[in-house]
């Protein structure tokens, strides 16, 4: 541990800390490795201190977890209400976004989606399924718009979330370096996914 790692983390909010803090660590070593000790050590403060906002590592990790779907229902959302593209576009734009934000936080995304041991709480729940239903909410417009077909909502959205989760743990995984380049695996992913969803 560093000074410079107690400077940065050792101020405000002790439970914002901590949970930035676990997610800087997951992004050097496996979610496996650490510990709440260790995680102490890091940002410079005691268990003690440490225990008194989170029960264990899961209870933490949770916490993180949560954070990360809160931030991704966000960017997906954000794309879905922006008016100033036209339906096709804003769900090509909320591909785009979902794999920008994987590629951005890394550790967030793994954590989210990982096998790491978290707690299935009634609130990690409710934000994962937030984010999930950004891509229905999507969806519902192209339907509504007559450009997609007219099937189940859930469905349509959980084939769309499968194929990009591959894509994107591809990609954060640094397995496509041989295969082409991302930026035109993803707009064939988006051509291939369109036509799969197409009313023609």
């Amino acid at each position: 541990m560093t000074k410079q790692n107690k400077h940065k983390y050792h101020h405000g909010d002790l439970r914002t800390q901590l949970i930035a803090a676990v997610v800087d660590m997951i992004n050097q070593q496996s979610v496996e490795s650490i510990t709440m000790r260790g995680l102490s050590d890091w940002i410079g403060v005691s268990r003690t201190a440490a225990y008194r906002h989170f029960e264990d590592k899961a209870d933490l990790l949770t916490a993180a977890a949560i954070e990360g779907f809160e931030a991704f229902t966000v960017t997906l959302k954000t794309t879905r209400i922006d008016e100033s593209f036209d339906e096709i576009d804003r769900f090509k734009n909320m591909g785009q976004a979902y794999i920008k934000f994987a590629i951005e936080h890394p550790a967030y995304y793994r954590l989210m989606f990982g096998n790491v041991v978290i707690q299935k709480s009634e609130a990690l729940l409710t934000t994962a399924d937030a984010a999930f239903s950004e891509l229905a909410l999507m969806l519902e417009i192209l339907q509504d718009a007559e450009l997609i077909q007219n099937e189940d909502l859930r469905l349509q959205a959980t084939y769309i979330w499968s194929l990009m989760h591959g894509l994107v743990s591809l990609i954060i995984d640094n397995k496509l370096n041989e295969t082409g380049d991302t930026e035109e695996i993803v707009q064939f992913f988006q051509q291939k996914i369109m036509k799969s969803l197409s009313n023609e």
